[in-house]
């Protein structure tokens, strides 16, 4: 399981510290592995979050380990 977010402006934290944020607030088994930090999520042309573009980033190694 992974996290992908887009943390609001002026703010500064690590993927680290994502992680440890939620394993003090999630249960064990919801905790993820890996967290990416985008500088802001792709949307679709109403303004959604575009999942079909977050796909091909992973499938095209823009969002690597």
């Amino acid at each position: 399981m992974c996290v992908v977010v887009s943390p609001r402006e002026g703010s500064d934290c690590t993927s680290e510290e994502l992680i440890d944020f939620c394993k003090q607030r999630t249960s064990k088994n919801m905790v993820p592995k890996v967290a990416y930090i985008l500088d802001k999520f792709p949307l679709t042309p109403i303004g959604k979050i575009d999942k079909k573009e977050l796909r091909k980033m992973f499938s095209q190694g823009i969002l690597t380990i």
